[in-house]
């Protein structure tokens, strides 16, 4: 039995060796190295784009949750109070959406920052594709105050139950901030 072990031990670490130390020279060279961080930084990269995607999204849906609301408590007074959670619930949501929009947005931009420094450490350039990405998040960046500016405006109205509400929205909002951001976004 302990001959038995003892083989099986020494096959297995005879089995697991070549992996191990290929890993290692692997790992130890410099250009291999850098094209896995780089990798690792676009798979990030990918993650954040997918979830500010999802929170341009999810503030779309809020608002018109919200405009939906108005229109139900100005409908059907006897479920106000209801409606005026509901809508007061989706302007919170949209609130916390503006700024997770913002945090990943400047999660994408540090991850850029951080693969253009370690590129140019490497003695590597940045290719036409990290260039366009670069254009598109300097395009989001300057459109934010404005979708801030926007998205502040309507919950105004929203707050005041104004009438024009549902005009900005169908005006203003969509137009302006949904083609021209959502463009960017995607």
């Amino acid at each position: 039995m302990k001959i038995r072990t003892k083989l099986l031990l020494t096959l297995g670490s005879i089995a697991i060796i070549p992996p191990v130390a290929a890993y290692i020279a692997l790992i130890d060279n410099p250009r291999i190295s850098l094209a896995i961080r780089m990798n690792e930084y676009e798979a990030q990269r990918g993650i954040a784009a997918e979830q500010l995607q999802s929170i341009f999204r999810a503030i779309g849906s809020n608002v018109e949750e919200s405009l939906s609301e108005t229109y139900r408590m100005q409908l059907d007074p006897r479920q106000r109070d209801d409606a005026e959670r509901q809508r007061r619930f989706a302007n919170s949501a949209t609130q916390n959406g503006i700024v997770a929009f913002e945090k990943e947005l400047d999660t994408i931009t540090r991850l850029m920052a951080k693969q253009t420094q370690d590129s140019a450490a490497a003695g590597e350039s940045a290719d036409a594709i990290d260039e366009r990405e670069e254009e598109l998040i300097d395009e989001l960046h300057e459109a934010l105050p404005e979708f801030k500016s926007k998205t502040e405006e309507f919950l105004q109205l929203s707050e005041q139950s104004s009438k024009k509400e549902g005009d900005f929205v169908q005006e203003v909002f969509e137009p302006e901030v949904g083609e021209k951001l959502g463009k960017a976004v995607q």
